[in-house]
């Protein structure tokens, strides 16, 4: 079983920034869905540490640090341009995770608290990956992850810093806004032994005759469940990974059950997790029809999975290499949580039009804002349904707020294709090109920080969706969008 500092700081924080974006009312770039994510924290009862005293500010002068050791408190002092290095030992083979806390639980986007950077290299002093911020919602915090398997048996360093020393203070919040210099850093073996951890077993690539590895789900008391971690080593070019999973519905689960994969640290991102390969696609494919997939993601474009599906019904997650010419390395991670959604769409075919469009529930964002959220689908993935959405304006909204739109289909695993939205007045008529989005392959659909208007018709404005095509080998045809009146404060 994985120590309570690993479940309740570690593995819990990531939950929560997954929380964060899909459905914190306080998540103004966010499509929403939340509902049964796991977004407290428990009580650390590991001990921790105090790292070396600055004589750490080289390979050489590194201290010592231990795989699944105390947790080390550290300093960052002077903060503009203080390294601290650490050395340990690991063996080949070895899936670790790497996290760190610096900013408060209470805002983890507090600007007087580093913003840390984290940068593995093995015994020749190589650099092998690097960490600025977790995924999949690097704005839930800047407290750096990093999902990695070592390459080799031996020694290796790790270096810790602030963001504005890796990467110039151009690309960073301020330096001199942080007070607060002390974080915390822990490293632990994730072990397939330990709840929530699944890893590659081989054969698996075929459900038809092979035994695949189901993944396992740890509750959290709270409410649904902690993060699940999938790891596992690309076999050959043509290698395809198999697993299990079924999703019990949880009570805390609000509207639909909601399966969310994601993939942490690919080569190429943040500095990479030190695989030698993307991977090519990751499905959810229903065992009935192994010819189609539910949901399907292609790391190298972006996106993770968040498909509705059944609770407790089996699914396949598939995870492909991409077929390119083997690397040295090539390892992969998904993380996996189930949670709830938005609210559904009603009125499926009503709100066809824009006189009779569907209302949608009012939450408060932070700072007195309003938003609106909803989980949709698109029977057929094309324009001939399309849905219309009442977005009354919050009372008190006037000419300095903004509103802000973000939806999700194609990039979450959806078999809609050139899903589009468009903001328009209250009757139904067009307030301008900025006012709408395409999602494509590569760029999600957002509308951002849009004036609006001064004649705005029967006190609302309305959320228009429509799509292009649809792909006929994936099933589903979900989309999920999250809707914000911003005061000035949030803009």
């Amino acid at each position: 079983m994985r120590s309570t500092y690993f479940l309740g700081f570690f593995v819990v924080g990531a939950v929560a920034a997954m929380a964060t974006g899909c459905g914190d009312d306080d998540d103004t770039d966010g499509t929403g869905g939340s509902g049964g994510a796991t977004t407290s924290t428990t009580t650390s009862t590991t001990t921790t540490t105090t790292a070396p005293s600055d004589g750490d500010d080289t390979f050489e002068s590194a201290g010592e640090i231990t795989i699944d050791g105390d947790a080390v408190e550290g300093e960052l002092d002077p903060i503009e341009t203080d390294l601290d290095y650490y050395k340990f030992s690991g063996t080949a083979g070895q899936a670790i995770f790497i996290g760190t806390d610096a900013k408060p639980s209470s805002d983890e986007g507090d600007p007087t608290y580093p913003d840390l950077v984290i940068t593995l290299y093995n015994a020749q002093k190589e650099q092998i990956a690097q960490n600025d911020d977790p995924y999949p919602l690097p704005s839930s915090s800047n407290d750096s992850e990093l999902y990695t398997i070592l390459p080799e048996t031996g020694d290796f360093y790790l270096l810790v810093r602030e963001c504005g020393v890796a990467f110039g203070e151009e690309s960073c919040a301020p330096s001199t806004d942080i007070v607060n210099l002390d974080y915390r850093l822990g490293m632990f073996t994730l072990d397939p032994e330990d709840d929530g951890v699944t890893s590659d077993t081989e054969p698996n690539d075929d459900p038809a005759t092979n035994t695949l590895s189901p993944l396992e789900y740890v509750s959290n008391p709270s409410g649904g469940y902690y993060l699940t971690t999938v790891f596992g080593d690309f076999s050959a070019t043509s290698d395809i990974d198999v697993y299990s999973f079924t999703v019990a519905d949880s009570p805390s689960f609000d509207n639909q059950v909601v399966a969310n994969f994601f993939v942490p640290y690919v080569p190429g991102t943040d500095g990479g997790n030190g695989s030698t390969t993307q991977i090519g696609q990751v499905a959810i494919v229903d065992p009935d029809d192994l010819t189609k997939a539910v949901a399907r993601i292609d790391p190298a474009t972006g996106g993770d999975i968040g498909a509705p599906i059944q609770p407790d019904k089996e699914y396949y997650l598939f995870v492909k290499h991409p077929g390119a010419t083997a690397g040295m390395h090539d390892f992969y991670f998904v993380n996996h949580v189930p949670t709830g959604s938005n609210p559904l769409e009603v009125l499926e075919v009503e709100n066809n039009l824009p006189a009779t469009p569907s209302a949608l529930e009012p939450s408060a964002n932070s700072a007195g804002g309003t938003s609106y959220f909803v989980d949709g689908v698109l029977p057929d993935g094309t324009t001939a349904d399309e849905d219309y959405f009442a977005l009354p304006l919050p009372t008190g909204a006037g000419a300095t707020w903004k509103v802000s739109v973000s939806c999700g289909a194609q990039r979450s695993g959806s078999g809609v294709r050139d899903f589009t939205f468009t903001v328009l007045n209250g009757d139904g008529s067009e307030l301008g090109a900025t006012y709408t989005a395409t999602e494509t392959a590569t760029v999600d659909a957002k509308v951002l920080n849009q004036a609006i208007p001064g004649d705005v018709a029967q006190g609302r404005l309305l959320l228009h969706i429509s799509s292009g095509t649809a792909d006929p080998d994936v099933t589903s045809r979900f989309y999920r969008c999250g809707a914000h009146f911003l005061p000035p404060q949030q803009q």
